[in-house]
């Protein structure tokens, strides 16, 4: 699975494989839970009976309103077994409670046994709300029973004494939420897209001095945190597992370097059976360190930024061991400034420095070499005219010398030569370096 890009002021990026329905694709909001009792009084006339209920509630943001379920603890069933005995009834049931100045009928069904003596299992009621209330007013009870043939076996109102309110938490925020980050399922082919809150968080120690064309080490750390919404989501999927990388952007002036840094992993123990139902109660954090190594491009004080780029990770699932990946893109603020540094120009390199001390030698010996010939030409001369004057066993002995000194003077003409070739090859990889 490919990668996108993250634009601006952290690095971050996840693929978030998963086995989920497209149902589950659509951003769910962490519920809260709230507990009440609530004493009803079933039945009319003298066919009454007691049940004190103790009703679990748990609302949640979704879509823009809010939903909310109650789970109601069993019913009491005094009925003489021989008279109701009935497996694998469908019970239905209907909790009204008032939320926002408004009547909210909560309803669910499922199948149990009714049978007289044995306290009867509610099924959990559900239902959806215009906007998140912070109390609601339970006001009133009722359920159906349907034998396994679909004919009537029971149907009962409960009322209550008085109204029970139930008040509710706030939910759990991620604190400094600066990112928003979409989950795209399209190319797994199980849904679409969701948008869920984050915080990404990346520092970069920058040094404060540094050298063009010379590379500077710079230390990044990264960490990404997803908010309660992406949390209440994993309750509904198979995932169990985040980890992978991020590649941090870090920009000198003209010039930018990217890094690669590894992850935290992120794990949880999912129990068997389906593999969906689990609740996180955290937020999903992963984090990492490393290097970013960049060179300038140009002398003078730059304001060094952080960006992000492209990353991968993965996610697991608890059926069959498949894992399925699906892109994270998170759209952030501005790049962050880290630093500024002092860029200054780059001086002659190590092999412009040999090359120019191995010129200089070169010129050195070219001219000791032109000097000492010029010398042997000049002595050759004088002796030349001594010999002109010379006589006897004194011009004898200038000859020898003469010839001595022409030996001397083609000796030299030969350094000469070869100190010049020398000189012009010193200076030839002296250009090439510097």
């Amino acid at each position: 699975m490919r990668f996108r890009k993250l634009a601006g002021l952290s690095a971050g990026a996840l693929t978030l494989g998963m086995l989920a329905a497209p149902a589950l694709m659509a951003p769910a909001n962490a519920a809260v839970t709230s507990t009440a009792t609530a004493a009803f009084t079933c039945g009319t006339g003298v066919q009454t009976s007691a049940y004190n209920a103790t009703i679990t509630f748990k609302l949640a943001h979704n879509n823009g309103g809010a939903s909310l379920s109650a789970k109601l603890t069993d019913m009491p069933n005094g009925a003489p077994a021989q008279f109701v005995n009935f497996p694998g009834a469908t019970i239905s049931n209907k909790l009204t409670v008032a939320a926002n100045g408004a009547d909210v009928v909560l309803e669910g069904s499922h199948k149990a046994d009714f049978i007289g003596g044995t306290p009867t299992k509610m099924p959990e009621a559900k239902g959806s709300l215009a906007t998140r209330p912070s109390s609601i007013t339970v006001k009133s009870y009722s359920y159906d029973v349907k034998k396994a043939d679909g004919t009537n076996a029971a149907a009962q109102s409960c009322t209550l004494a008085a109204p029970v309110e139930v008040t509710f938490a706030d939910e759990a925020q991620l604190a400094g939420v600066n990112a928003t980050c979409t989950i795209d399922m399209s190319a797994s082919g199980f849904g679409g897209a969701g948008a869920y809150p984050a915080k990404l968080e990346t520092t970069a120690t920058m040094p404060a001095k540094g050298t063009v064309g010379t590379a500077m080490t710079v230390p990044v750390t990264a960490k990404i945190t997803l908010g309660r919404e992406f949390s209440d989501y994993l309750e509904t999927s198979p995932v169990k597992k985040v980890t992978g990388k991020v590649a941090p952007k870090i920009t000198v002036g003209a010039a930018s370097a990217t890094g690669d840094i590894a992850l935290s992993t992120w794990n949880r123990t999912i129990p068997s059976g389906t593999g969906i139902g689990s609740p996180v109660n955290e937020f999903v954090s992963v984090e990492g360190a490393g290097n970013v190594t960049v060179k300038p491009a140009a002398a003078g004080i730059h304001n060094a930024t952080l960006s992000g780029a492209a990353g991968t990770a993965t996610m697991t699932v608890t059926f069959g061991d498949v894992t399925m990946d699906a892109p994270m893109d998170c759209v952030l603020a501005a790049p962050a400034t880290v630093g500024a540094v002092s860029v200054a120009a780059a001086g002659p390199s190590a092999a412009c420095k040999a090359a120019t001390t191995n010129a200089t030698k070169a010129a050195s010996a070219y001219t000791a070499a032109k000097k000492a010939y010029t010398k042997a030409v000049k002595k050759v001369k004088a002796l030349n005219k001594k010999v002109k004057k010379a006589k006897g066993a004194k011009k004898t002995k200038l000859k020898k010398q003469v010839k001595k000194a022409k030996k001397a003077q083609t000796s030299a003409k030969k350094k000469v030569s070869s100190t010049t070739k020398a000189l012009s090859s010193a200076n030839a990889a002296k250009k090439k370096s510097c």
